[in-house]
């Protein structure tokens, strides 16, 4: 405003109001964690059945990752356990599915903020425990 000039009192109020707003939205904002990539599922050979599950983290805020998984195309179920920041593998190895059941999964980061969005997802199918022998084949059970 120049000098010697004057503002009424309702505009001087509209303007308080704009800067009292303006203010708060530069100043309180919300990062999530950037959505995780890549994953990638392979069944586990061993004594249990399970999947090995790799992906990119692609956040530096998250504070853990939660998986999620459907078997053949049923509803979306979280994966029990805490997944720390920074972990880019785990393996499910309570996996409720019959062999030959296909199991899709996905990840999401979280932090106080809230949720990335979730990942690409990854299928694969359930087998059979198997056994590996010393000549290089399998023993199915």
């Amino acid at each position: 405003m120049r000098r010697g000039t004057t503002m009424s009192r309702e505009t001087g109020m509209r303007w308080l109001v704009f800067v009292v707003l303006l203010g708060v939205a530069m100043v309180n904002f919300a990062v999530v964690p950037n959505d995780p990539s890549d994953l990638e599922v392979v069944p586990r050979y061993g004594i249990t059945r399970g999947f090995v599950l790799d992906w990119q983290d692609n956040a530096g805020n998250e504070d853990g990752f939660r998986i999620e998984r459907s078997v053949n195309g049923g509803a979306w179920t979280p994966v029990p356990g805490a997944i720390a920041p920074n972990t880019v593998q785990f393996v499910d190895s309570f996996v409720p599915a019959a062999d030959s059941d296909e199991v899709a999964y996905r990840v999401l980061a979280f932090n106080g903020d809230g949720d990335s969005g979730y990942s690409n997802q990854s299928l694969a199918t359930t087998l059979e425990i198997l056994w590996p022998l010393q000549d290089g084949s399998v023993c199915v059970v």
